[in-house]
């Protein structure tokens, strides 16, 4: 799915232009560039696109200059932050119910998040992650994420919870350590994914504000939500999902017509009729990986064409270029000192902070 065409709720969009507005920063310089109706905000269920979130969240990040936004953000979040999807959760019977209903309306209300949760060995594993090539704006996210599901998660039990460990793919920065006062928790950065791990004892713990009426309300609200989501989303968006999902292995297009129980005829001439193909929609997510897999400098670059399914190094470089008109090796020079510029900078405000 495209960044434009995912879905933003603008609770969460509106928090976030108060929360720039708290420090001194001016709503229409916020907004410039994102052709969105200041109205829209104070609409019940409207929502923007994730584009124009990003967009809104960059111009806020360029003009405050502090990556320790998301974070700060996130504390600003609260269950009714979420809208009925919070009211779902809240009402459930029991911790584990609430999260199945984040789990299954998320996408309803910021779909531009890529979120998975398993559970084995008695732990509870959530992933979650902005599967698009946004720079810094992807930990500012991710970031605002994690702290408002630790702040949801203790309201819904009126406790601190006993969570076990977080795994972050961004280095550490001071600013992090506000984490300890959501969540009680050991943390890793520098990891290959984000990642909440906990006892999976919690999912049977008893909300005590669980009301079987309410969550049908509530329930029957989030599913109109969903399906007026979902009519958006169209078969080659969710094509591009599952290309997305699979991207430690690219399947070819048999084995992912095999994931949706149909021939690879059948899958063709669907995503014909939306005027692309498998190889665009590969090519797309082809672009979207290398960029990010480039950024990270333990990646050879034979590693990185490989997991792309490329037959072989030369390939890789052609087809690269064609996308972005430079080869790997000086796009990964641009991302790295692009990275470097910034680290330099948060690590400035960061000691600015502790002076302070």
């Amino acid at each position: 799915m495209k960044l434009e065409d995912t879905v933003v709720s603008a609770s969460y969009a509106g928090l976030m232009l108060r929360f720039l507005e708290k420090r001194e920063l001016n709503a229409d310089d916020v907004l410039v560039g994102t052709d969105i109706d200041p109205e829209t905000f104070t609409l019940s269920n409207a929502s923007i696109s994730g584009a124009q979130f990003v967009r809104m969240c960059q111009n806020g990040f360029d003009l405050h200059g502090d990556r320790s936004v998301g974070v700060k953000y996130g504390l600003d979040i609260s269950i009714s932050s979420h809208g009925m999807v919070g009211f779902a959760a809240m009402a459930s019977s029991t911790f584990g119910e609430g999260l199945t209903m984040m789990m299954r309306y998320y996408r309803s209300i910021f779909s531009m998040l890529s979120l998975e949760l398993t559970e084995k060995n008695g732990k509870v594993h959530l992933k979650f992650d902005v599967p698009y090539d946004i720079g810094a704006l992807q930990d500012v996210i991710t970031d605002g994420f994690l702290i408002g599901l630790g702040t949801a998660a203790n309201f819904l039990m009126s406790a601190r919870l006993p969570w076990g460990n977080i795994r972050l793919k961004s280095e550490y920065y001071p600013y992090y350590e506000h984490i300890h006062d959501v969540f009680d928790a050991e943390v890793e950065y520098g990891c290959d994914v984000n990642e909440l791990i906990f006892d999976a004892s919690l999912l049977d713990v008893s909300l005590p504000a669980a009301d079987p009426q309410t969550v049908l309300m509530a329930q029957e609200h989030c599913e109109q939500l969903l399906k007026q989501t979902e009519v958006v989303e169209t078969f080659s968006c969710e094509v591009k999902r599952a290309l997305l999902a699979s991207k430690n292995r690219l399947p070819n297009l048999e084995a992912l017509a095999q994931q949706f129980n149909m021939h690879p005829r059948t899958l063709g001439r669907r995503l014909s009729k939306q005027d692309t193909s498998y190889q665009e929609l590969l090519d797309e997510v082809r672009g979207e990986l290398a960029l990010e897999y480039l950024a990270d400098p333990k990646m050879l670059i034979e590693d990185i064409a490989y997991a792309l399914n490329f037959n072989d190094t030369s390939s890789f470089y052609r087809a690269f270029k064609r996308w972005t008109g430079q080869t790997p090796s000086t796009m990964r020079k641009e991302l790295l000192h692009q990275k470097e510029v910034e680290s330099s900078s948060v690590n400035a405000i960061g000691e600015d902070l502790s002076a302070s």
